[in-house]
């Protein structure tokens, strides 16, 4: 996985109306976590260079068996990065 690609193809994506991060080539797909976190800093430096503004915070996505009996959803991950 080439970081600059991945990176640029995932801004191209949300800068389309219907961004479709799914439809990331595979050869450019993280292939676990802390890849995938290495990504964000890099992804957010070029938004903010493209116009999107400042980083102002995360939304942070985490789950576990006792808040999935709840009713709580499951992180959904692409299937290049499921465990």
């Amino acid at each position: 996985m080439n970081t600059h690609e991945a990176v640029t193809w995932i801004a191209d994506a949300l800068e389309r109306p219907a961004p479709d991060i799914s439809a990331m080539p595979p050869a450019l797909c993280p292939r676990d976590l802390p890849t995938g976190h290495a990504l964000q800093d890099p992804l957010t430096a070029l938004l903010a260079s493209r116009g999107r503004g400042a980083t102002i915070g995360w939304k942070v996505d985490s789950t576990t068996p006792a808040i999935e009996l709840v009713g709580a959803p499951a992180a959904t991950l692409p299937p290049q990065v499921r465990p």
